[in-house]
């Protein structure tokens, strides 16, 4: 009998019928059962155990159970070519998440900017990866208990950390630090002050080093920062609040610059950073692990999902101001996600040209700011064997797709 191919036929069928089939064959898929996909994608158990690294026991174990967990599920489907999509869903929005390994650095990322959101009694920490034309990978998240009104000891060891701390890059082919980190010094009485000393004391170790001028804005690995909500206000603007100096000046005395962020107009950017649902410039990646009650111990993966919901905790108002969709609502990661973009670009994003990065946005191999070896602390590694003597003439290596509402439209 003679057959078409669908590529064939799909620009003949509606989008509606499109969508009626597709949700008729996920229904089908849903029935069928692992042990009857498999024997679809024409694979024995042996073959796909391979695969695994497991054993036929092992994948006869799997298509039998009802309770998967989800790593074991994505690992089946794809070892049979396919891939998992996990949806966290709001009445906002819905948000692909991705199988992405907390703390490393994955594929494309070329290089990181972290956001520290102060509270009264503790720091959040978003850690950020950056690659070609935007497109960003959500790497780390922290919840770090404080005292951040009168603690300088907790400023000082939380920068230092990630200021000196490094992550590891996808196949351990190395390690990558922060090309810039940026704190909030608008929050609780007594955290702004205690901001501006901690950067003060910073700079004088050495960690807070100037970048450069880009864009006509000074840039350092260390920024404090501040929302500005003026519609008026400019996107980026850097200042030295606690001088009158010249800019020049200020950075000759060691003053402290403090990046001015217009928000609403990164919170818009944002909206649209996350309805891209396509790999490519400005798609989100988010780790399917941030679900349930995450970063809180131990994690409960099932709704509510608390994180998550930051994202959608603002709407856009008629006048384009942005503001709470309910006074309690809490928004610190839409906050960093914010913070973590405005650093991007005050480094120079949207400056890079990909065909010829920099060379701290450059690919890993010649990444100028890729570490290799042990990160500090670490055991030492022991020597090599000796190597064996060649005898003569011997011969001599995945917020996303969103369907966004009202409240980030």
């Amino acid at each position: 009998m003679k057959t078409t191919a669908w590529r064939d036929l799909k620009h003949k069928v509606s989008p509606e019928r499109r969508e009626e089939l597709k949700r008729d064959a996920v229904a089908e898929l849903d029935r069928m059962g692992f042990a009857a996909l498999r024997k679809a994608r024409k694979q024995t158990q042996v073959e796909l155990a391979e695969k695994l690294g497991i054993d036929q026991a092992g994948v006869s174990a799997i298509e039998n159970r009802s309770d998967l967990l989800v790593g074991t599920l994505a690992k089946y489907v794809r070892a049979l070519g396919g891939d998992v999509e996990i949806r966290a869903v709001f009445p906002e929005a819905s948000f692909r998440l991705e199988p992405l390994v907390l703390g490393e650095v994955p594929e494309g990322v070329r290089f990181l900017t972290a956001a520290i959101d102060v509270q009264a009694n503790r720091f959040e920490v978003l850690v950020r990866g950056w690659g070609v034309g935007g497109e960003s990978w959500l790497i780390d998240y922290r919840r770090v208990t404080a005292e951040t009104a009168v603690s300088a000891a907790d400023w000082d060891a939380l920068l230092k950390g990630l200021l000196t701390e490094t992550w590891p890059l996808a196949g351990g082919v190395g390690r990558l630090p922060l090309r810039c980190l940026g704190y909030d010094t608008g929050g609780a009485p007594g955290t702004t002050q205690q901001g501006y000393d901690a950067w003060t004391r910073m700079q004088r170790a050495r960690l807070a080093r100037f970048l450069g001028v880009i864009a006509g804005r000074e840039a350092y690995t260390l920024m404090p920062a501040k929302g500005n909500a003026s519609p008026a206000a400019a996107r980026l603007q850097v200042v030295h609040p606690t001088t009158r100096r010249t800019d020049r000046k200020a950075r000759a005395f060691g003053d402290m610059p403090l990046l001015l962020i217009g928000a609403d107009a990164f919170k818009n950017d944002l909206a649209g950073q996350l309805a891209v649902a396509e790999d490519g410039p400005w798609r989100v990646h988010i780790p399917e692990a941030w679900r349930g009650n995450f970063p809180a111990e131990p994690v409960d993966p099932s709704p509510p999902h608390t994180l998550l919901e930051q994202l959608v905790a603002e709407r856009r108002k008629p006048n384009g101001r942005w503001e709470k969709v309910r006074p309690s609502a809490r928004n610190e990661l839409l906050d960093l996600m914010v913070m973590s973009h405005a650093l991007a670009e005050l480094v120079g994003l949207r400056r890079i040209d990909w065909t010829k990065p920099p060379a701290w946005a450059a690919e890993w191999n010649c990444n100028s700011m890729v570490r290799t070896g042990a990160p500090p602390g670490a055991a030492p590694v022991p020597p090599p064997a000796p190597a064996a003597v060649r005898a003569p003439g011997a011969p001599l290596r995945s917020i996303a797709s969103i369907r966004t509402g009202r409240r980030l439209a």
